[in-house]
């Protein structure tokens, strides 16, 4: 009795640490000793590397009593129940959802029987149940109480104590508790635990179907599983089984159901499913529900078999669910519990694998309710009272290699009023066309987008908002041979409310960019691991990408050295690569922080970390040198750089403005003085005399640095919040990078505009003469824009001030050697003696900058040179001898 006690003590504690209630507890059930042992052995079995919780949840049956252990494992470290909630909930508010919070690739559980008349594992899985996963938004919902009973019956199912009944955690339907009943019969497994002969089976030996798709609940399980079976098959050459998915609300569960394919409905109307209430199916019209699906509403002659109320004496019809698994063939397999009554199945799951190696048989299942894949025990035993099976077999025939094809844009952007692509996948030879439609209404209603007898469509949506996609797969006899529809559905932008600017275009294949600018005529692109790329703008009403580099590092930055020199950053590293030698690295620089920004000049780069800032010399072999580093402050946050000549100044947003000098080639780093200010400075630019300061809540500062060593203060412009600026032809542009509220403009443009809510503008250009402004950001790539700009008198004086002249190399190619006040766009174009133009090309004309190679083949003659800006148009006269 004193040994009981003690053991007792030690599972309320541990209850009390999880936050559930310990069941009542009787002297011979299992104990937690011996739970933990056939746990760990299993688990290692599954992988050495995994560590248990040796605590375990305790889960009651619906009588009170104990019923089960439910042990936690993962690879790094001990979790639990508390811990497990919480790194999912900071998953979904990170905006991660669906089969990532079923954390599959961490942790896992084992749920040990705790009644000897059991089984002995009762349930098996790399990752977490449905409850876990949702338990925070159940609690917070349906207002439970804290310190309850946590329930379980086998087979998935899970319950809670509430209001004097039993919650079930998956359909969200209450139950009534039932009485206890002692049993102290042993199941034979147990003596063979109790004896030492009790064997755990490898799990690397067990039978498995790959790529079985995952379905949830919606209508009932039975629809639901059969679906999972039917998807199968649109894959594997029946690609008309799943037309369509939508989002419905359930009035089963009272809650929306996203992502369900239109097999799922069309199967609960054929099992005429109890779809209002329960979500109940009989056993009985399962089968006639295949066979009517797959052979009179599509065109195959599949095989359907039923097997009904199988228990003990026939092995509850193993030997047809691992028939169909080692033919690899997905199984609806119906598992009968006592508290649903009449012909209504407790619960149904599809088959896809097997254990049956060790002294415990287990299904691996697709449950309906979430992502994992677990092992159930093939039965359980509680009571005296056993539970039932039936299996439905589904063995395809009819189908061919031909009937295929798919949507393949389930991770594109599409924007309100602007032209974007559908793609295909696994086009079949027979295709002939594909018709395309879109609702916005889980297609109660289509609307047709037209049909293309291309690889690819396009698609511009006049609508925003959730929207979905179907496709009609047709060959040359005008019959469907596949449809599908997107996963997900798409959630169209709407950026229609700017002010003097008109959005045109954006990257729809390359939806993630960081840095861009001109570089030899072509307009380069950073996106992240996706590496460098090319932008096409001659067809301006959708902006084509090509990729011409990538080596799977997350380039954000990249800065022209000159034709064939590049200077490319990822968040902690610096690199000089060539060009025109397939993008080979010449050097690398570690900078031992994430990178905040980067400028440079006169092959001196300045390069701000949060807490450290540098000035690295280019050698002429394109090498790193440290001239110097700055770290000045207990307490700093570094942000960005503007240059001045050999003056320039370091924004410290904890601080103030460091004013600074160098030399070219740098000798190192000389602090002038810390210039203290009123504002949260997070990052600066210099234009024409003025520096100018993005103050995050303080909008925009701007001092004149007439004098460079001493900045006096001229304004503050309160534009909104402001923590990033970009310098533009004819004004300094200001944008919240953070959230992408407002894009305002100070200085000489009238405001462009106030769009792109909730997203990450990262860079802004702008090209007057074409009137043109590219806008790159991480959620929706490269947009271009049209834009009315205003020129004020200075910058009429600075086109007009533009010269040029030509020059000829050795090589025979062309030089343009210019001279500009300020950083511009321009378009060249070079006519022959009898004025026909032989070569057009847009150029961005740096200011720091004061020659451009001209790329293209020429022959002994006259040509005239022709420079097109704003408000101005040069034109010289050429003689080339080769």
């Amino acid at each position: 009795m004193k040994k009981f006690l003690i053991f007792f003590s030690v599972i309320i504690s541990i209850t009390i640490f999880a936050q559930f209630k310990a069941p009542i507890i009787e002297n011979d059930f299992v104990d937690i000793q011996t739970a933990k042992e056939v746990a760990l052995n299993k688990v290692k079995s599954i992988d050495p590397k995994y560590i248990l919780n040796e605590n375990p949840l305790l889960l009651s049956y619906l009588d009170d009593h104990l019923y089960a252990y439910m042990f936690f494992f993962s690879y790094d470290k001990i979790v639990d129940f508390n811990s497990l909630v919480n790194e999912i909930e900071i998953m979904k508010d990170n905006g991660q959802d669906g089969e990532y919070l079923s954390l599959k690739d961490k942790v896992g559980y084992i749920i040990i029987s705790a009644r000897k008349e059991n089984n002995v594992i009762l349930e098996y899985s790399k990752g977490v149940p449905y409850f876990i996963t949702n338990w925070k938004s159940l609690k917070n919902y349906f207002n439970f109480e804290e310190g309850k009973i946590l329930y379980y019956t086998g087979f998935g199912r899970f319950f809670y104590e509430y209001k004097d009944t039993l919650f079930d955690l998956a359909t969200y339907k209450t139950y009534k508790k039932i009485d206890y009943i002692k049993n102290e019969r042993i199941n034979p497994k147990w003596e063979k635990v109790l004896k030492g002969k009790y064997k755990i089976s490898n799990i690397k030996s067990t039978a498995y179907i790959p790529n079985v798709p995952f379905v949830l609940w919606s209508y009932g399980c039975s629809p639901t599983s059969s679906s999972m079976i039917f998807s199968y098959y649109d894959n594997k050459g029946y690609g008309d089984f799943v037309d369509y998915y939508f989002t419905r609300y359930d009035n089963v569960t009272k809650s929306y159901k996203y992502n369900v394919p239109s097999t799922q409905r069309q199967l609960a109307i054929l099992m005429n499913t109890d779809s209002m209430y329960e979500g109940g199916t009989s056993v009985y019209n399962i089968k006639p529900a295949h066979s009517t699906f797959a052979n009179i509403n599509h065109p195959y002659s599949f095989t359907l078999g039923q097997h009904i109320y199988g228990q003990t004496g026939d092995t509850f019809f193993y030997r047809y669910i691992k028939n169909e698994i080692d033919s690899i063939r997905p199984v609806h397999w119906a598992v009968l519990n006592y508290y649903y009554g009449g012909e209504y199945i407790g619960h149904s799951v599809v088959g896809i694998g097997y254990d049956d190696g060790g002294t415990d048989t287990l299904v691996q299942v697709h449950n309906t309710w979430d992502y994992t894949e677990p092992f159930w025990n093939l039965y359980t035993n509680v009571n005296g009272e056993l539970s039932y099976s039936c299996v439905y077999e589904v063995k395809p025939k009819g189908g061919n290699s031909y009937r295929k094809g798919n949507l393949n844009i389930d991770s594109k952007i599409y924007i309100k009023g602007l032209k974007g692509k559908i793609y295909f996948k696994n086009i079949s030879d027979s295709l002939f066309s594909t018709k395309l439609y879109w609702t916005n209404n889980n297609f109660s209603s289509t609307n047709f987008i037209g049909e293309t007898f291309d690889t690819f469509s396009y698609f511009t949506p006049n609508v925003s908002g959730p929207l979905h996609i179907s496709a009609e797969f047709y060959n040359n006899l005008s019959s469907i041979i596949a449809t599908d529809g997107v996963y997900n559905p798409l959630d169209v932008k709407d950026y229609s409310d700017t002010n003097n600017l008109n959005i045109k275009s954006y990257t729809f294949d390359l939806n993630t960019t960081y840095d861009f600018d001109f570089i030899n005529g072509k307009l380069l692109v950073c996106s992240g691991t996706k590496g460098i790329f090319e932008v096409d703008l001659s067809d301006t009403s959708i902006l084509s990408t090509k990729s011409i580099f990538s080596d799977g590092k997350d380039y954000r930055k990249l800065i022209q050295v000159n034709d064939s020199i590049l200077i490319l950053s990822t968040e902690t590293y610096l690199y000089s690569v060539n060009m025109k030698s397939l993008f080979s690295k010449i050097d690398s620089f570690s900078t031992g922080g994430t990178i905040q920004d980067l400028d440079f000049k006169d092959n001196v780069i300045f390069l701000s970390t949060q807490t450290l800032f540098y000035l690295l010399n280019l050698k002429t072999d394109y090498t790193f040198e440290i001239a110097g580093s700055f770290n000045e402050g207990v307490r700093k946050m570094y942000t960005s750089t503007a240059i001045v000549d050999s003056i320039f100044y370091l924004t410290d947003i904890l601080n103030g403005i460091y004013i600074m000098k160098t030399t070219y080639p740098s000798n190192g780093i000389v602090k002038i003085s810390l210039l203290n200010t009123s504002y949260n400075e997070s990052f600066c630019e210099v234009k024409d005399n003025n520096l100018y300061l993005a103050a995050v809540s303080s909008g925009i500062v701007r001092y004149d640095i007439t004098d460079p060593l001493n900045p006096v203060f001229v304004e503050n412009k309160n534009v909104g919040t402001v923590n990033r600026l970009s310098v533009v032809e004819n004004g300094i542009v200001g944008y919240d990078n953070t959230k992408g509220f407002g894009i305002y403009t100070f200085d000489g443009l009238s405001e462009l505009s106030s769009f792109f809510p909730q997203t990450k503008i990262e860079k802004l250009l702008t090209d007057t003469l074409s009137r043109r402004v590219y806008i790159s950001n991480t959620s929706d790539g490269l947009t271009f824009a049209k834009f009315s700009p205003y020129l004020s008198i200075d910058e009429n004086r600075v086109y007009n001030d533009f010269k040029f002249e030509l020059g000829q190399l050795i090589t025979g190619k062309l030089t343009l050697y210019y001279q500009t006040e300020k950083s511009l766009y321009g378009d060249l174009k070079v006519f022959d003696s009898l004025g026909r133009l032989i070569f057009s090309d847009k150029l961005y004309f740096k200011k720091d900058r004061k020659s451009l190679n001209l790329d293209f083949k020429m022959k002994n003659g006259v040509y005239f040179i022709r420079v097109e800006l704003p408000q101005k148009v040069l034109t010289k006269k050429f003689t080339f001898i080769n």
